[in-house]
């Protein structure tokens, strides 16, 4: 079995509240993209819908045809109260598609914690397609119903395990 090693996403975030592309709420979300401790911050009060961001094409460079067979994701973040949610999409529609909710454990502390989900066995039900550039997403999201706080987020990372199919020859 091969993996990827982790990757950062390479696109800019894009904020599902606001097609058009300009951010109604996150400032700065490009800096995911690294762990440089800047991150991307977006307020929630309560009373507005979730502010939802998105990143992607992690360049995993999986072939179409091989088979997931776990995902790993790495997140590190804070934020000052509540319950935070990260979210995973695989499809062109950005707010639908394939994949699953990972509930984050709250981020209650007031300093940056590594999360980690996931495993080497855990595949979401994805396929090698899916994890091609402009088909997977993460999509992170404070919760609305606890308002009044900040999410934080420096970095968000996966790593991709995958196989040939099976009856195929894998040349190294």
């Amino acid at each position: 079995m091969a993996d990827t090693g982790w990757k950062f996403p390479t696109t800019e975030g894009f904020d599902l509240n606001n097609e058009s592309g300009i951010w109604s709420g996150w400032i700065d979300p490009n800096s995911v993209q690294a762990d440089d401790d800047v991150s991307s911050t977006v307020y929630q009060d309560g009373v507005s819908n979730n502010q939802k961001n998105t990143w992607g094409d992690f360049d995993f460079g999986i072939p179409t045809t091989n088979i997931i067979t776990g995902v790993e994701f790495e997140i590190k973040g804070k934020t000052n109260s509540g319950t935070d949610y990260l979210n995973f999409k695989s499809g062109a529609d950005r707010t639908s598609g394939v994949g699953g909710h990972l509930n984050v454990a709250p981020l209650l502390t007031t300093t940056f914690t590594v999360y980690s989900y996931g495993s080497p066995t855990t595949n979401y039900g994805l396929t090698g397609a899916d994890m091609a550039n402009g088909n997977f997403y993460v999509v992170a999201s404070p919760n609305q119903s606890f308002g009044g706080h900040t999410l934080h987020l420096d970095y968000i990372k996966v790593k991709v395990y995958h196989s040939p199919p099976s009856g195929s020859l894998a040349w190294f």
